[in-house]
Protein backbone atom coordinates (compact mmCIF):
# COMPACT_ATOMS: atom_id res chain seq x y z
CA UNK A 1 0.00 0.00 0.00
CA UNK A 2 0.95 3.55 -0.75
CA UNK A 3 -0.04 6.58 1.07
CA UNK A 4 -0.09 9.83 0.00
CA UNK A 5 -0.53 13.32 1.51
CA UNK A 6 -3.01 14.94 -0.32
CA UNK A 7 -5.54 18.14 -0.26
CA UNK A 8 -9.46 16.71 0.21
CA UNK A 9 -11.17 17.29 -3.57
CA UNK A 10 -13.95 19.88 -2.66
CA UNK A 11 -16.38 17.12 -4.53
CA UNK A 12 -15.39 14.86 -2.20
CA UNK A 13 -16.09 16.55 1.47
CA UNK A 14 -20.14 15.76 0.90
CA UNK A 15 -19.49 12.30 0.85
CA UNK A 16 -18.18 11.34 4.11
CA UNK A 17 -20.58 9.61 6.45
CA UNK A 18 -18.89 10.37 9.33
CA UNK A 19 -19.85 13.68 11.60
CA UNK A 20 -17.21 16.76 10.89
CA UNK A 21 -16.32 19.58 12.88
CA UNK A 22 -18.23 22.66 11.77
CA UNK A 23 -17.42 26.19 13.16
CA UNK A 24 -19.86 28.87 13.55
CA UNK A 25 -19.02 30.45 9.84
CA UNK A 26 -19.85 26.85 8.61
CA UNK A 27 -16.45 26.43 8.08
CA UNK A 28 -15.07 22.98 8.71
CA UNK A 29 -11.43 23.65 9.33
CA UNK A 30 -10.13 19.95 9.83
CA UNK A 31 -11.42 19.02 5.85
CA UNK A 32 -8.10 20.18 4.20
CA UNK A 33 -6.33 17.00 3.55
CA UNK A 34 -5.98 13.61 3.94
CA UNK A 35 -4.02 10.10 3.60
CA UNK A 36 -5.21 8.31 0.91
CA UNK A 37 -4.21 4.91 -0.76
CA UNK A 38 -6.53 5.53 -3.71
CA UNK A 39 -5.05 2.32 -5.48
CA UNK A 40 -6.59 0.16 -2.45
CA UNK A 41 -9.80 2.89 -1.50
CA UNK A 42 -7.80 3.61 2.02
CA UNK A 43 -7.88 6.77 3.52
CA UNK A 44 -7.32 8.85 6.98
CA UNK A 45 -9.59 12.24 7.16
CA UNK A 46 -9.09 14.28 10.73
CA UNK A 47 -12.73 15.36 11.26
CA UNK A 48 -12.37 16.99 14.88
CA UNK A 49 -9.98 18.76 17.00
CA UNK A 50 -9.82 19.24 20.48
CA UNK A 51 -7.30 21.42 23.63
CA UNK A 52 -4.18 22.65 22.77
CA UNK A 53 -1.82 25.26 23.86
CA UNK A 54 -5.10 27.74 24.50
CA UNK A 55 -7.01 25.18 26.47
CA UNK A 56 -4.12 24.26 28.66
CA UNK A 57 -4.60 20.58 27.70
CA UNK A 58 -3.17 17.95 25.19
CA UNK A 59 -4.77 18.56 21.88
CA UNK A 60 -6.72 15.43 20.36
CA UNK A 61 -8.23 14.76 17.15
CA UNK A 62 -10.60 12.51 16.09
CA UNK A 63 -10.01 10.79 12.85
CA UNK A 64 -11.78 8.13 10.71
CA UNK A 65 -10.00 5.90 8.83
CA UNK A 66 -11.97 4.17 5.84
CA UNK A 67 -11.48 1.01 4.78
CA UNK A 68 -12.82 -1.79 2.86
CA UNK A 69 -16.46 0.63 2.73
CA UNK A 70 -16.30 0.91 6.34
CA UNK A 71 -15.08 4.11 8.82
CA UNK A 72 -12.93 3.17 11.62
CA UNK A 73 -13.15 5.99 14.66
CA UNK A 74 -9.75 7.28 16.03
CA UNK A 75 -8.27 9.66 18.79
CA UNK A 76 -4.89 10.22 18.69
CA UNK A 77 -2.60 13.05 20.10
CA UNK A 78 -0.01 14.71 18.45
CA UNK A 79 3.27 14.79 20.30
CA UNK A 80 5.99 16.75 19.03
CA UNK A 81 9.44 16.03 19.75
CA UNK A 82 13.11 17.57 19.04
CA UNK A 83 15.43 16.99 17.01
CA UNK A 84 17.83 13.62 17.68
CA UNK A 85 21.58 13.76 18.12
CA UNK A 86 21.82 13.20 14.03
CA UNK A 87 19.43 16.45 13.69
CA UNK A 88 16.81 14.02 12.69
CA UNK A 89 13.59 15.65 13.24
CA UNK A 90 11.41 13.06 14.94
CA UNK A 91 7.41 13.33 15.31
CA UNK A 92 4.97 10.99 17.64
CA UNK A 93 1.87 10.02 17.25
CA UNK A 94 -0.37 8.44 20.66
CA UNK A 95 -3.79 6.52 19.46
CA UNK A 96 -5.79 6.92 22.58
CA UNK A 97 -9.22 5.45 21.02
CA UNK A 98 -9.41 2.72 18.52
CA UNK A 99 -12.69 1.37 17.71
CA UNK A 100 -13.55 -1.33 14.43
CA UNK A 101 -16.88 -2.10 13.56
CA UNK A 102 -17.70 -5.56 14.28
CA UNK A 103 -17.76 -7.60 11.17
CA UNK A 104 -14.18 -6.33 10.22
CA UNK A 105 -12.78 -8.11 13.51
CA UNK A 106 -11.25 -10.98 11.42
CA UNK A 107 -9.33 -8.28 10.07
CA UNK A 108 -9.06 -6.08 12.76
CA UNK A 109 -4.85 -6.92 12.84
CA UNK A 110 -4.36 -5.54 9.44
CA UNK A 111 -6.46 -2.67 9.53
CA UNK A 112 -4.79 -1.63 12.90
CA UNK A 113 -1.17 -2.06 10.68
CA UNK A 114 -2.58 0.30 8.08
CA UNK A 115 -3.61 2.44 10.71
CA UNK A 116 -0.14 2.54 11.46
CA UNK A 117 1.12 3.25 7.98
CA UNK A 118 -1.42 6.35 7.60
CA UNK A 119 -0.61 7.95 10.21
CA UNK A 120 3.09 7.51 9.41
CA UNK A 121 2.72 9.56 6.08
CA UNK A 122 0.34 12.02 8.15
CA UNK A 123 3.03 13.15 10.42
CA UNK A 124 5.68 13.44 7.99
CA UNK A 125 4.29 16.83 7.17
CA UNK A 126 2.09 17.88 10.66
CA UNK A 127 0.95 21.60 10.74
CA UNK A 128 2.90 22.94 8.60
CA UNK A 129 6.62 21.19 9.62
CA UNK A 130 8.19 18.33 8.14
CA UNK A 131 9.93 15.82 10.27
CA UNK A 132 12.44 12.52 9.22
CA UNK A 133 10.79 9.86 11.26
CA UNK A 134 7.25 9.46 12.73
CA UNK A 135 6.71 6.82 15.83
CA UNK A 136 2.92 5.70 15.86
CA UNK A 137 2.06 4.22 19.52
CA UNK A 138 -0.95 2.72 19.93
CA UNK A 139 -2.04 3.19 23.84
CA UNK A 140 -5.17 1.68 23.80
CA UNK A 141 -7.37 -1.67 23.46
CA UNK A 142 -8.95 -2.32 20.07
CA UNK A 143 -12.53 -2.01 20.76
CA UNK A 144 -14.42 -4.48 17.92
CA UNK A 145 -17.61 -2.79 18.05
CA UNK A 146 -21.01 -4.96 17.41
CA UNK A 147 -22.79 -2.22 15.79
CA UNK A 148 -21.60 -0.31 13.17
CA UNK A 149 -19.84 2.80 13.55
CA UNK A 150 -17.57 4.97 15.92
CA UNK A 151 -18.97 6.96 18.61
Amino acid sequence: MAFINEIIPEEQKDKFNFPVQVLYNWMKPTLYKWVIDSENGCYLVMTSTEGGGYDGVKERNTFYFHVDNEDVYIKATPCGRDATEDNRRIFRWEINELVIPGHLKDTAESIVELIVQAFKMWGRRNNGASYDEVEVELLCDVDVQVDKGGK
